[in-house]
């Protein structure tokens, strides 16, 4: 069992195991097969309920290996949802586009927030998500907030991503799960700017 770890940053690969940043094709085949042995168990089942056996045993290689690559199961999850995330935001054009992608590629794999939540990892991808929000939303702020007090554009830009990340988890935790709309929900951020 994962060990507990106090809220914070994306922190995947922060614990530097030999082979976390490694360049060499085996090591980062072995990684790639970890990750997505652990990505394709998420989307079957909650991250309680997946050990590192688990998922050695989906990838093909041993615990020791696992350890060469990851601290832990939650060091895994994190590593592999981000690296998603960050898939699908790369081709961004600007931060709305970003953000549009990134939502819709939450709204693909809905099942894994809920397969995810509530854990260390649950944390640290949306800490990631928040990353990924933030400058647009900090834009919008910037945009309503001209001529106003420096404060009111820092807790401006927070409420609008929170309330973007509210909706995202309101809709992949309902019962039964809500698509979540990335035009919708960024027409409605945009909507409490103007």
């Amino acid at each position: 069992m994962a060990t507990p770890r106090s809220a914070g940053t994306v922190v995947a690969g922060a614990t530097s195991p030999a082979r976390a940043t490694s360049t060499d094709p085996r090591a980062e085949r072995v990684r790639a097969a970890l990750i997505q042995a652990g990505f394709d168990l998420l989307t079957e089942c909650r991250i309680a309920d997946i050990s590192v056996p688990d998922i050695v045993a989906r990838a093909g290689v041993s615990r020791p290996v696992f350890y060469r690559h990851f601290a832990d199961r939650d060091d895994l999850v994190v590593a592999a949802l981000v690296q998603r995330m960050d898939e699908a935001v790369a081709p961004s054009s600007d931060d709305a586009d970003a953000v549009r992608r990134v939502l819709s590629w939450a709204d693909r794999h809905r099942v894994l927030y809920a397969n995810i939540h509530p854990s260390y990892a649950a944390q640290q991808v949306s800490g990631r998500l928040r990353e990924i929000i933030r400058p647009w939303c900090r834009r919008l702020a910037a945009g309503a907030s001209t001529g106003r007090d420096p404060r009111d554009l820092r807790d401006h830009e927070q409420f609008l991503v929170g309330g973007v990340l509210e909706l995202v988890r309101a809709s992949a935790s309902a019962v039964p799960a809500r698509r979540i709309d990335a035009d919708r929900i960024m027409r409605l951020t945009a909507s409490l700017v103007s």
